[in-house]
């Protein structure tokens, strides 16, 4: 087939470091391209020297048959390479029209030609089978619409290349399978797609061939139909890995109460009650949106609640506050690490001290002494990969920044831990390393919460699954009942029968 993009022995060093080493990598026009490694193996970097983020200190870079070197983002776009970065890059107070021909936006004498502009991007969006209009804001948008306008902004600029990195991390399953609808219809049209992603599902389901990076080198490069899921993993991490789930608890324990809500009900559920067991994971699924986040919050107190009763270990309490959760030793972590988890521009050190200073000072100072021993503790017990204490948190990968917010929430000696989808975006070693962290948490005592999107994580990992569908429980699934039909048949708002 013939070639779109063409790598040849591309390496890149910061500093001391050499994140990319003698990489060749070859996509073809109309293929589907997975590129895949562990977070730091070299992936973005790699792909932001074709787009021309950065630049290359050896290599060459060839599109279409012409060997570039791009000194920036916008020479790459014009030469039709769309890179659609996990984190959306438009400008969410202008239409969609304006940020899909921003490079070019038609007009007369500086005065905008609306009328032609919204014409132009109405009959690119028709491609999309679209259901927003181009005059629609940008910050009205859900994730996954944002998404497509950003790939049918590559469309208008004649795009050759799309680079999608990571792009359902933050979609639900029905708005994903709309997205490879749109991807498989690009393939078509003869454009070359590379796709970054964590899901081993996603890549076998919709890429013809897949490459893996481990410390910035090219480890294999496969058909998808020609190579197996284990294979690929392997790969990634460096080694096999034959369990990528602990084994769970036994069906005929029935460990002793931690947690009861009794007929919860505030905004965005209504009517849930469930039971967290010792040595048990209760597991939360549904679809996004479902409510399963907002009940967790409300139990905390992040949020309030109208109705409903909660119990801990059979005293009732009344969480008004996160702080009263805290104190009845119950910890909630948020399914958006960045934002709300962790304080990136700060040290491993003082992220995992942040829930305990009241321990770490005396009239106010803290004692430093103590803060690098619960720092330390930490970054032993939760194996957070780390240069130093010192190092700072936003630095390092995504999966060594979930084990570094665990082991925040781990110095408080928490009894019940909520985790919010704990590992969104992050790649399969870390994913596994997590799993087997949080069966080991239910082991010694602590009542494990999971909420997860990822349908192989709820099942692998849960010993009973509550299923919400529009605020309401649909059912509770244990033991060998816990299956993606049957789970999937509650989440859609159907009884089992």
């Amino acid at each position: 087939m013939e070639n779109i993009l063409e790598i040849k022995n591309i390496s890149k060093k910061f500093g001391d470091s050499k994140v990319l080493d003698k990489v060749c990598l070859k996509i073809h026009k109309g293929e589907i391209h997975a590129l895949c490694g562990e977070n730091g193996a070299g992936k973005s970097t790699l792909m932001n020297i074709v787009s021309g983020v950065i630049k290359r200190d050896e290599g060459e870079v060839i599109l279409d048959g012409e060997a570039v070197k791009f000194n920036s983002t916008r020479e790459s776009v014009f030469k039709g390479i769309a890179f659609v970065h996990q984190e959306l890059a438009l400008c969410q107070h202008l239409t969609v029209a304006e940020n899909m021909w921003m490079w070019s936006i038609p007009n007369k004498m500086g005065i905008i030609n609306h009328k032609e502009l919204y014409r132009k991007t109405e009959k690119i969006l028709e491609n999309f089978q679209a259901d927003f209009k181009a005059a629609d804001k940008v910050e009205d948008l859900s994730v996954a619409q944002q998404q497509v306008a950003e790939i049918a902004k590559a469309l208008s600029l004649d795009a050759k290349l799309i680079i999608l990195d990571e792009p359902t991390s933050s979609i639900t399953d029905s708005e994903a399978e709309n997205l490879f609808r749109v991807v498989r219809s690009l393939k078509q049209k003869g454009i070359g797609i590379v796709y970054i992603s964590h899901r081993m599902n996603e890549v076998f389901s919709l890429c013809d061939r897949v490459t893996i990076l481990r410390d910035g080198q090219v480890v294999l490069t496969a058909k998808t139909a020609e190579i197996s899921q284990e294979k690929v993993i392997s790969s990634m991490v460096g080694r096999e890995i034959s369990e990528f789930y602990p084994p769970k608890a036994s069906d005929k324990e029935d460990g002793e109460e931690l947690l009861r809500a009794e007929h919860f009900t505030g905004d965005g559920f209504n009517d849930i009650s469930f039971q967290v067991k010792k040595g048990k994971i209760l597991g939360f699924s549904g679809l996004v949106g479902a409510g399963r986040s907002e009940v967790m919050k409300a139990l905390c107190g992040i949020s309030g609640y109208k109705s409903g009763d909660l119990y801990f270990k059979g005293k009732k309490i009344h969480n008004k506050s996160y702080r009263d959760a805290i104190a009845h030793k119950i910890c909630y972590l948020t399914e958006d690490r960045k934002k709300n988890g962790i304080f990136l521009s700060m040290s491993v050190k003082k992220n995992v001290s942040a829930a305990v200073l009241n321990k770490l000072t005396k009239r106010g100072v803290i004692n430093d002494n103590l803060e690098n021993k619960n720092a330390d503790e930490q970054i032993e017990r939760m194996k957070v990969k780390t240069s130093s204490r010192y190092q700072l948190i936003g630095s390092l990968s995504g999966g060594n920044q979930q084990k570094a917010m665990i082991g925040k929430w781990m110095a408080v000696n928490p009894e019940i831990i909520i985790m919010d989808e704990p590992t969104r975006g992050i790649d399969v070693g870390a994913k596994s390393e997590i799993h087997f962290m949080l069966r080991e948490l239910c082991n010694q005592g602590i009542g494990v919460i999971l909420i997860s999107s990822e349908m192989p994580e709820i099942i692998g990992l849960s010993d009973e699954v509550v299923v919400m569908h529009e605020g309401k429980c649909m059912g509770m699934v244990t033991g060998e009942d816990i299956t993606e039909d049957n789970l999937i048949l509650l989440a859609s708002g159907h009884k089992l029968a």
